[in-house]
C-alpha cells in the first residue's frame, strides 16, 4: 500500500522534489533523480548548469520566500563550487535575492570570484551590496575580510575590519574579528586591546 500511495502522489505532483537522500547509495540517488526528472521534477546538475542567469532568477522569482527553494539553490551552488565549476556556482549564488541567505550567498559569490583570481571584482561585489540594516552592514564587512583571508591578504583583511571598528568602536563582533586579524599580522598590542 505504501508503494502504491507513493506512486500515486508522485504521479499527481506538479514538480516533485527528491529530498533526504544523504544516506542513500549513489545508485539510489541516481534512480530517484531520474524519476523526479521523468515526472517533471528538479533537474540534474548537468541540466541546471545549462540554465542562463536569467533562468535561475526566474526560478527563484517563481518560488519567493520558499525556504526549500532557497536551500536547494544554495546546495546546487555549493555543489558546483566543490566541483570547481565556478561559472555555474556564480550563476546560482548570484541569483540569491534578499532574504535569510542573501549575505551568505553573496559572500560565497565573492569567494568564487577571488578563487578565479578576480579579487578586485570580489571586493567590489561585496561593497556594492545594499545592506538592509546595521547587522547586514557588519556582515558585509566581515565577508570582505573573509574573502581577503581566503587569498592570504591578511594585512588588507585587518585594515578592512579596523576601518569598520573605527566607525563602530563598541561592536562586539568587530572587536573580536579585529583581534583575530591583528594576530595574523603580528599586532599583539591590538589583539590584547580588543
Amino acid at each position: 500500500d505504501a508503494y502504491a500511495r507513493a506512486a500515486e502522489l508522485l504521479q499527481q505532483s506538479v514538480s516533485p522534489l527528491i529530498y533526504g537522500l544523504s544516506r542513500s547509495t549513489t545508485d539510489g540517488q541516481r534512480a530517484a533523480t531520474a524519476l523526479a526528472e521523468h515526472l517533471g521534477g528538479q533537474p540534474s546538475l548537468a541540466k541546471l548548469a545549462k540554465l542562463a542567469p536569467a533562468d535561475v532568477r526566474a526560478f527563484m522569482a517563481a518560488h519567493p520566500h520558499d525556504e526549500l527553494a532557497e536551500e536547494a539553490q544554495l546546495r546546487i551552488a555549493r555543489t558546483f563550487f566543490e566541483q570547481k565549476r565556478y561559472d555555474d556556482a556564480l550563476k546560482w549564488y548570484g541569483a540569491v535575492a534578499e532574504g535569510e541567505h542573501y549575505i551568505a550567498a553573496h559572500t560565497r559569490y565573492a569567494i568564487v570570484l577571488a578563487r578565479q583570481g578576480k579579487l578586485p571584482e570580489a571586493r567590489q561585489h561585496l561593497q556594492q551590496l545594499p545592506a538592509q540594516n546595521d547587522v547586514q552592514r557588519v556582515q558585509i564587512v566581515q565577508a570582505e575580510a573573509q574573502v581577503l583571508r581566503e587569498v592570504h591578504a591578511y594585512r588588507e583583511s585587518f585594515e578592512v575590519l579596523k576601518s569598520a571598528l573605527d566607525r563602530d568602536p563598541n561592536h562586539p563582533d568587530l572587536l573580536y574579528d579585529v583581534a583575530l586579524a591583528a594576530e595574523k599580522v603580528d599586532m599583539i598590542e591590538v589583539l590584547e586591546t580588543n
